[in-house]
C-alpha cells in the first residue's frame, strides 16, 4: 500500500525539525570533522532532540546505512577530537564540547563572520 502525500507530510511535521548550529554545518571540516563523522554527529543531535542521549550502535547503523564498526570508529574519532564527550556514568553522549574553544576559534578566524558573532563568543 502506497503512503499518501498527506500522510507523509504529517509524519514530517510530527517528527519536528533538527536543531543544530548552521555554522557547524558550514564549517565542520575546519574543526577536523570528516563527512562520515559529521553525519554521525547530525544523528546524535537528532536523537538528543528526541530525548535519546545514547543511541545504540545498531540504531545509528540503521539510520546511517553503514556498518556498526564504522559508526563505532566515527564515534571514537569524535570523542578523540573532543567534539563529543561521555557523561561520568558513560550513559549519555554530551554534545556540548562542540561549542568549545575549537568552534570559537573557527568563528573568530573566519572572514565571513561579523563582529556581532565575535562579541557573543568572547
Amino acid at each position: 500500500m502506497a503512503i499518501k502525500k498527506e500522510d507523509r507530510l504529517l509524519e514530517v511535521i510530527k517528527n519536528g525539525n533538527l536543531q543544530m548550529p548552521v555554522f557547524l554545518a558550514e564549517h565542520y571540516h575546519e574543526l577536523g570533522i570528516n563527512n562520515s563523522e559529521f553525519l554521525v554527529l547530525v544523528q546524535l543531535f537528532a536523537f538528543a532532540q528526541k530525548g535519546n542521549y545514547f543511541p545504540s550502535l545498531s540504531i545509528l547503523s540503521t539510520q546511517l546505512h553503514i556498518e556498526q564498526r564504522e559508526v563505532e570508529k566515527n564515534l571514537s574519532n569524535l570523542l578523540t577530537k573532543k567534539v563529543i564527550a561521555l557523561n561520568a556514568n558513560n550513559t549519555e553522549i554530551d554534545l556540548s564540547p562542540i561549542y568549545s574553544a575549537n568552534l570559537k576559534e573557527v568563528v573568530i578566524n573566519n572572514d565571513k563572520v561579523g563582529d556581532s558573532r565575535k562579541e557573543i563568543l568572547n
